[in-house]
Parts: C-alpha cells; structure tokens; sequence
C-alpha cells in the first residue's frame, strides 16, 4: 500500500471585482445592444467605435477648465467626455449606496 502526502494548496483570497449592480448593468447594455443591433440601429462598428470613446480617465471639472472647454466644445470632446465620466461615476457611487 503506498503511502500518500496530501498537498497544501494556498488559499487565495476571494476580491469582489464587480457588485451584483455592475453586473446587471452589463448584462443591460447586453440586452438593450442585442435588441438594436436586431433592428439595424446600433451596429457592431458604431458599438465598437463608442466603446473607444470611453477613456475610463475620468477628470474632475474646475471652473477654469469647464469654461475652457465650454468655449470650444468642437476642440474639447475629450474632456467634456472625461468630465462626463467623472460625475457618472460620482452619481453612480451615490444612487448604488441608498
């Protein structure tokens, strides 16, 4: 009879990456792109294109740097965007807490 050694497998820690609320929320946009792309709206390569435009770089807004960018729109996307991102993120931290 041969002897055996168990081996001790190290624990890894469990992280939580997304909330059940950042879940349903892909699996929302999944639906919703699902039943455009069915009618033709909302293509893979405009989806695609839009995903690009998110830069996951949020900037938080200073008066100097909104009115800045408020003057010249056309030449500020980027950042108009990342003031965007910031405050979707601040108001989602918000509503997700209550």
């Amino acid at each position: 009879m041969a002897i055996t050694k168990k081996r001790s497998v190290p624990k890894v820690k469990e992280e939580i990456l997304l909330s059940e609320n950042e879940i349903k929320e892909v699996f929302d946009f999944y639906n919703f792109s699902m039943a455009q792309s069915n009618m033709n709206i909302l293509t893979p390569d405009l989806l695609s294109g839009r995903m690009k435009d998110i830069s996951m770089n949020p900037m938080v807004a200073t008066e100097t740097s909104l009115n800045a960018a408020l003057i010249d729109p056309k030449n500020s996307e980027n950042a108009l965007m990342a003031f965007s991102e910031n405050l979707d993120r601040k108001s989602t931290r918000l509503n997700s807490s209550h």
